[in-house]
C-alpha cells in the first residue's frame, strides 16, 4: 500500500507519510537533521543508497530512517571532527 498523487505522480508509503520533518539524533543532539527527498545518496550507516534520508547539516551525515531509529543494528561510525 502507498499514498499517490495522480496529478504530479508524488508516491510515499504510509510510515514515511508520518516521519517527523526534523528531529535530533542522540549521537549529535546539538545538530537537527532535516528529512530530505533527493536524488539517491549513499546513506552513512549502512553505505547504500537513500533516497528519504535524514540530513545533518554540519556533519554532512545521510541517515535512512530506518538506520536513524534503530531498527539496523550496523554500528554508526561518524569520523572525528564532522
Amino acid at each position: 500500500m502507498h499514498y499517490c498523487c495522480r496529478l504530479c505522480g508524488f508516491d510515499v508509503h504510509p510510515v514515511c507519510s508520518q516521519l517527523p520533518v526534523t528531529t535530533v539524533s542522540p549521537l549529535r543532539p546539538a545538530h537537527l537533521l532535516v528529512l530530505t527527498v533527493t536524488t539517491p545518496v549513499k546513506c552513512t550507516r549502512c553505505s547504500t543508497s537513500c533516497v528519504w534520508r535524514y540530513w545533518c547539516v554540519p556533519c554532512k551525515v545521510n541517515l535512512h530512517p530506518r538506520c536513524l531509529l534503530g531498527t539496523d543494528q550496523t554500528p554508526l561510525l561518524i569520523p572525528e571532527g564532522m
